[in-house]
């Protein structure tokens, strides 16, 4: 087995928080951008009690919302548990 099948076959583990920036690198290869920001956007919204409209300023994910992006739409490509 050659070094880069193993990096392929090597999952990283999915972590406990994270900022967007991380977020739209762990789901860049299953997602598009748009719907990366619209859906954490969403559960940030809900979450933390912000208006319905208007931008979403934290650039910080809480555990509980960042499961619950992963619940929604599942775990990343290459990410583990």
């Amino acid at each position: 087995m050659s070094a880069s099948n193993i990096n392929q076959t090597e999952k990283k583990k999915f972590p406990y928080s994270c900022d967007k920036k991380k977020l739209f690198e762990m789901y860049a290869l299953d997602m598009t951008s748009r719907q990366i920001r619209n859906g954490i956007n969403a559960i940030i919204k809900e979450n933390r009690g912000l208006p319905k409209f208007g931008k979403v300023m934290p650039r910080q994910i809480w555990h509980k919302e960042l499961i619950e992006f992963m619940e929604t739409y599942g775990l990343p490509r290459n990410y583990e548990l």
